[in-house]
């Protein structure tokens, strides 16, 4: 069988040399016994997917008054080392069971299914052995292809929707331009939709963005000037989120919610 970082050989290895060098210094290593064997972990959110960052808390007892104090990890494949690191005293530390708890604030595993986390000392002796499993990531699509346009057939001349449906490796976003929607004063406006994520497989939820552009000053002796031309870009501001629900593939639900005002204006959309 081939030797890994794992195993017992290597680990007996460290731990002879660490006993060499704790006898040269007047140091006590701590005796590990099968009877402290409440070694145990979590993660926040308690169960994480293939690359979600996560909290990782390593919690136990320990041997005697002078518990770890912090921690590092490495993963090898289906298998993440956590090595504990005691902290530097010149005094004895008296045989007392400790708990101890250390929290690893951004932990992630790349891979889903099941893993084995060995907690070791800072010299590699490996003290437990845990299984975890890291869940698949969800990532929700659409049913239908929404890329093209969409109007209102209530108002068919005041509004309009265009939506730009991006399916690529890994993500699958919209991005929409909302032509003259038609405000509470009646007010007409260009709106741009982006920055949304699909939160079931028939709604999609995002931001709505609102552009303002520099005034043209067009005198009377400069003839050059195209008054009919669009503006450069001034600002480009947040002023909603919106939601798209799916009801069939040429009918969709657009809601927007204004921050300033927090009004909903539902609005029924059908493909041309």
């Amino acid at each position: 069988m081939k030797e890994n970082f794992f195993s017992s050989s290597i680990s007996n290895r460290y731990a002879a040399k660490a006993a060499a060098l704790a006898i040269l210094l007047g140091i006590a290593l701590p005796a590990f016994t099968q009877e402290i064997n409440d070694t145990n972990i979590s993660f926040s959110p308690a169960a994480p997917q293939a690359g979600e960052l996560a909290a990782l808390t390593l919690r136990g007892t320990w041997p005697e008054n002078c518990p770890p104090n912090d921690m590092s990890w490495q993963q090898r494949e289906d298998q993440l080392v956590l090595q504990l690191k005691i902290p530097a005293t010149f005094a004895p530390c008296a045989q007392v069971l400790t708990p101890y708890s250390i929290t690893l604030p951004a932990v992630r595993l790349l891979d889903s299914g099941p893993y084995k986390v060995h907690v070791t000392t800072s010299a590699g002796e490996i003290i437990a052995t845990l299984p975890i499993v890291i869940q698949n990531a969800a990532r929700n699509v659409s049913e239908f292809d929404l890329d093209g346009s969409w109007f209102d057939p209530e108002n068919p001349v005041g509004g309009g929707l265009m939506l730009n449906h991006v399916r690529a490796r890994g993500s699958e976003r919209l991005f929409g331009t909302w032509l003259n929607h038609v405000d509470v004063l009646g007010n007409t406006s260009w709106f741009s939709l982006q920055g949304g994520s699909w939160r079931s497989a028939s709604r999609y939820v995002g931001n709505v963005y609102q552009a303002s552009a520099n005034e043209k000053n067009c005198a009377a002796a400069n003839v050059d000037c195209n008054k009919l031309a669009p503006g450069s870009l001034r600002e480009l501001k947040k002023i909603g989120s919106f939601t798209i629900d799916v009801q069939s593939a040429n009918r969709i639900i657009l809601d927007f919610t204004q921050d300033t005002q927090q009004i909903t204006r539902p609005v029924g959309l059908q493909r041309r």
